[in-house]
């Protein structure tokens, strides 16, 4: 049997009783670093475990040797460094080959920094997508700025600190001053805080090193205007029909635009679906 386990990402106190019982139990334990998992195994007094490394690297390689150990019933565990194997960590050919084999595999749910950062940033957070690690390409970082101007929910990304300062400042060449950018750093650990702001009032801080980052990070962008056109869109909603019954589309539009000051193409927009739905 193969257990997924989610690893501390820095309080070693995060971490079920059900993993621990599964780290005691397992004969195998594939790791990224084996000093790293070792050092948590040592906290919970789990001795004797034979430690193998599997990343990056070597994934391919020992995928096999994974697969034919699970095909004679070895217990093993897979971890991560900190967070959930497979999110932005290795793991993800070997449960797409334990699929294809029929090879039954567990998942225990742990710790995660993207929550936490969510919770942190105070955007509604109903929705959010996450893009892993921003990519190190100019053209993609603003492409992925553009999609994030467009989202009408938060954006969760990793960022490596040494590039934090030249991300924001290639995506902020696309940004509007509607983004707003929460900084979480060192999530569950002693040194952990949060930075918001809008991205040129962040670059800033960091320039003038009025905002130290060091440690991990998780950054949580937000369009603020989305609260805006959900309310003008809730609003409209509820008043649009009857407008609809007197009025044009244009007409109302026009309307609604000078008695509550939203956008007249906005307003448009919405009456045209509501259109739609009485057709």
């Amino acid at each position: 049997m193969l257990s997924i386990i989610s690893s501390p990402i820095g309080n070693l106190k995060d971490i079920s009783y059900r993993s621990i019982e599964a780290l005691k139990c397992a004969s195998i334990v594939y790791c990224e670093d084996t000093r790293v998992t070792k050092k948590l195994l040592n906290h919970y007094s789990i001795k004797d475990k034979l430690l193998l490394p599997y990343n990056d690297h070597n994934e391919k390689k020992v995928l096999k040797e994974i697969i034919e150990k699970l095909e004679h019933d070895e217990n093993i565990i897979l971890i991560s460094d900190a967070g959930t194997p497979l999110i932005s960590d290795p793991g993800f050919p070997l449960i797409r080959e334990c699929i294809k084999r029929d090879i039954d595999f567990i998942v225990l749910p742990g710790p995660t920094a993207i929550i936490p950062s969510l919770i942190y940033s105070g955007f509604p957070i109903d929705k959010f997508s996450f893009y892993g690690f921003i990519p190190r390409s100019i053209n993609k970082q603003q492409e992925l700025a553009k999609t994030i101007i467009t989202s009408k929910s938060p954006i969760v990304c990793f960022e490596n600190i040494k590039r934090l300062q030249k991300t924001l400042n290639n995506m902020n060449e696309v940004f509007d001053k509607n983004i707003q950018v929460v900084i979480c750093r060192e999530i569950t650990k002693k040194f952990e805080k949060i930075y918001r702001g809008d991205v040129s009032s962040i670059i800033n801080r960091i320039e003038n090193n009025t905002l130290k980052i060091k440690g991990e990070i998780v950054i949580v962008f937000y369009a603020k205007n989305a609260i805006a056109v959900k309310d003008n869109e809730k609003l409209i909603n509820e008043i649009g029909e009857n407008f609809l019954k007197y009025l044009s589309k244009r007409d109302a539009s026009k309307l609604i635009s000078e008695l509550y000051d939203i956008d007249r193409s906005e307003t448009y927009k919405f009456l045209v679906d509501i259109s739609k739905k009485h057709i």
